[in-house]
């Protein structure tokens, strides 16, 4: 019945399905290890779980997450897959890889997360239609950051981070017009981020942009020291600057294309700034 409350004595493992029933599993603190595709808790809830571990059956059958909502902070070891109707809640931190399951003509994968993310490990697409992540708070990349998109849901500022010698290589697109991005480190993109008319505050870190896909539009950006653009290529996989406007002092560096952008405040090219180009361009 829904008004049980199960709890764990030890960590736990399973290699079967769990149905919760509407139910919550109480972890305490401990672990739970999922092994094979059939290892699957469902239908409820799971709190305080320390660590949440995929392992495989046969080789290559990982765990498949579904119908199921996580609450605490958590870490994922392993390999662990998204079905559908999957959140976490609070503070989750990637150490292994976290993908898509995939099959025959299945959807794009969604993964809500109502909290922080910290990604140590690998998020990826795992084949079909791949897989996204809805994020409330602040995000840390400090591996391989390469699924399909991330979209930025919070109501408050929200944080990006990266390492150094990373890349954000998903897209991004903010889906609330309540709060700000504001970069935490420098950062790098070599695919786009759409702002829907908000505000990333660069807060005075170097933004480089990787690629012709690498595009942040659709709102303002303040505080840029350094806008780099990086070319994939030749010149054609050069970024384009294209409804934005970059508000602040900037440097611009490298190799940057332009079709429409406004730059407020005082610009200093460094290298080579020049018109994009195509059939009847004007």
């Amino acid at each position: 019945t829904s008004s049980v409350s199960v709890r764990a004595g030890s960590d736990l493992a399973f290699t079967a399905g769990f149905d919760l029933g509407g139910a919550t599993l109480d972890m305490q603190s401990f672990a739970v290890t999922l092994t094979g595709g059939s290892a699957n808790i469902y239908n409820g809830n799971v709190v305080n779980a320390k660590d949440l571990i995929g392992m495989p059956a046969s080789g290559t059958s990982y765990p498949v997450l579904d119908n199921i909502t996580y609450d605490g902070n958590m870490n994922i070891r392993g390999r662990v897959q998204i079905n559908s109707s999957v959140i976490v809640k609070n503070s989750l931190t990637v150490t292994d890889t976290l993908e898509n399951s995939s099959g025959y003509a299945h959807p794009e994968k969604i993964l809500k997360i109502i909290g922080n993310l910290t990604n140590n490990g690998i998020i990826k697409n795992g084949g079909s239609a791949g897989l996204a992540l809805n994020v409330s708070g602040n995000i840390s990349n400090n591996g391989q950051w390469i699924h399909n998109r991330t979209e930025l849901s919070g109501s408050a500022h929200q944080g990006l981070t990266l390492s150094v010698n990373r890349i954000f290589e998903a897209a991004f697109q903010v889906t609330d017009s309540l709060g700000m991005i504001v970069a935490g480190s420098p950062l790098a993109f070599s695919r786009g981020m759409n702002l829907k008319k908000n505000v990333l505050d660069m807060k005075n870190y170097a933004l480089t942009l990787q690629s012709a896909g690498a595009a942040i539009y659709n709102g303002i950006v303040i505080n840029t020291s350094d806008l780099i653009g990086k070319a994939v290529g030749d010149q054609y996989g050069t970024p384009i600057l294209d409804d934005i406007t970059y508000h602040g002092t900037v440097n611009l560096r490298g190799l940057l294309r332009v079709n429409a952008c406004t730059l407020k405040g005082n610009v200093t090219v460094t290298d080579t700034v020049q018109n994009s180009t195509g059939y009847a361009h004007p």
